[in-house]
């Protein structure tokens, strides 16, 4: 009886972490909400009460708004109005990590929905952005590159079937 007891009890664990580890809020504890103003292009926000733009963390989208208007693409015109979507009348988390400001004078931010969801990890999931890291900030690099990873296993995963091949894995003990 006793064995059947330690055996569910370290099955509820087991299940709880993985649990933890599937539906994980992102989110860091007490972090003040920031009303979004506007959306500048698909890596930089405004927020109401900021005198600066909010640049994204460890992302990089393609342009959209460039002063070179021949760098500006659809793919980013598509980020920004994705980024308008998820954010039209909605309040963020800001996250800072080493480095506060870019070259630019934009505050530097992982960006958190109300659900605690890291919008710059929404935004890398959906193969909207690349991952771009500047040092010292490379608090999530970790995340985002195992992100990046499960993305191209993905598509390897899809083009095997695409070509309806059949791998067969051999595990040595």
């Amino acid at each position: 009886m006793k064995k059947i007891l330690s055996i569910i009890f370290i099955l509820v664990i087991f299940i709880f972490s993985l649990h933890t580890f599937f539906i994980k809020n992102d989110l860091p504890t007490e972090y003040k909400l920031y009303e979004v103003d506007y959306v500048v292009d698909g890596d930089t926000i405004r927020l109401k009460k900021f005198d600066k733009s909010i640049r994204l963390i460890g992302i990089n989208a393609p342009e959209s708004k460039h002063k070179n208007k021949s760098l500006n693409t659809i793919e980013g015109e598509e980020v920004s109005n994705l980024l308008k979507d998820l954010l039209r009348n909605k309040k963020v988390y800001l996250e800072y990590d080493l480095d506060c400001y870019d070259k630019y004078n934009r505050i530097l931010a992982y960006v958190f929905l109300e659900d605690g969801k890291m919008l710059n990890k929404i935004l890398l999931r959906n193969k909207y952005v690349e991952i771009m890291t500047v040092e010292p900030n490379t608090k999530y690099l970790d995340d985002f590159l195992k992100i990046k990873d499960w993305l191209i296993l993905i598509n390897l995963i899809a083009k095997i079937r695409a070509k309806k091949v059949e791998i067969m894995f051999i595990y040595k003990r």
